[in-house]
């Protein structure tokens, strides 16, 4: 059994095709979005519960949902889960309350301080939510929790800063880790009250998306950020129109969508299969594709590896719904984003 709050792919990411899939087109659920489309986020987005056979998490709620997942071997039935805060909630208060605290007491909402509908913050909650939600989880018996937080490196708390971004040493970063560091200190502080410690409890703590520090070397030389703080004439990722550069490297003009990425799945028009020529042909050239990197002054390969249906099967990425997965991905240098003006963005976030 396993809990996720703003984690991708093990919860709902839209109010849409999510909730159609699930509940079914002439569902409530289905109604209410078409209602209330903001009521809709706070209540299924985001927030999700995959039960174990017999849970009583689950098996106590009339909302409980099967839990599909088709390509597993041997097959995967008999499963159920609660997609969202609306049915979520009440099982782990064991009421009807779909309310859930952050770590300072403070309910979660799509709202700032507690405003709004309560339920999903969206995809860029702060550590407060997303641990308070984790912690609520682990109480009522969950052994298995996943969070997403908002990236420490992007500046969330300092408007006086107008870059958007931090690098390692600014005095902003410094700053904005602190209030990580005080949300860390109370989940631990809190779990441990409840008996969870290091001694029995694994916790894994990993950057998404492999995000690193992109960019040129700090000023004044020698600072650290603790004695003398750094700053960054030249930072951030290196944006790339991938279909610019396929039309300039390859001629080639196919057109499809992308989820803006430096790893961006990448949508062909008409969904053509594995074996199509022209799909094929695509990305044998993304393959070669070339960019260059303004901060290191020089050109260098973009794309590291590529994964076409038969690798996303092996990594467990292909969906129910055939439309949703990618033709193929490309695993770019991270240092590089890619995106794709005139095409539908695809955001994951």
């Amino acid at each position: 059994m396993s809990g996720a709050f703003s984690v991708a792919n093990i919860e709902f990411e839209n109010t849409t095709s999510d909730i159609d899939n699930v509940f079914g087109p002439n569902s409530p659920e289905h109604s209410e979005n078409q209602a209330n489309h903001a009521l809709a986020v706070a209540d299924f987005e985001g927030i999700a519960l995959h039960c174990a056979k017999g849970s009583p998490l689950c098996r106590g709620s009339a909302h409980a949902a099967p839990d599909l997942l088709p390509d597993e071997p041997g097959g995967y039935n008999g499963y159920q889960a609660l997609f969202g805060n609306k049915y979520l909630a009440p099982a782990l208060n064991n009421s009807s309350s779909i309310v859930i605290n952050d770590l300072d007491g403070i309910p979660i909402s799509s709202g700032a301080n507690g405003t709004g509908n309560p339920g999903f913050p969206g995809f860029s909650p702060s550590p407060s939510q997303t641990l308070g939600y984790l912690a609520a989880m682990l109480e009522a018996g969950v052994p298995v929790v996943y969070g997403y937080i908002e990236d420490a490196h992007d500046n969330h708390s300092l408007p006086s800063d107008p870059d958007g971004t931090f690098g390692p040493g600014e005095a902003g970063y410094v700053a904005q880790l602190k209030i990580y560091d005080t949300a860390f200190g109370k989940f631990f502080a809190r779990l441990a009250a409840d008996g969870f410690t290091k001694d029995n409890t694994l916790f894994v703590i990993t950057a998404d998306e492999n995000d690193h520090f992109a960019g040129g070397a700090p000023t004044p030389a020698g600072c650290d950020g603790i004695n003398v703080a750094c700053t960054y004439p030249n930072k951030g990722e290196v944006d790339t129109y991938l279909n610019n550069l396929f039309l300039g490297e390859s001629g080639d003009s196919i057109h499809f969508n992308i989820d803006f990425d430096d790893v961006p799945g990448i949508w062909i028009d008409g969904n053509p299969a594995r074996s199509n020529q022209a799909a094929r042909k695509l990305e044998r050239e993304a393959a070669h594709l070339t960019g260059f990197d303004p901060i290191t002054g020089s050109t260098n390969q973009i794309m590291q590896a590529l994964a076409d249906h038969a690798e996303q099967a092996l990594l467990h990425m292909i969906t129910s719904d055939p439309n949703r997965t990618p033709n193929f991905i490309p695993f770019a240098n991270p240092d590089y984003r890619a995106t794709s003006p005139g095409t539908m963005a695809i955001f994951k976030r």
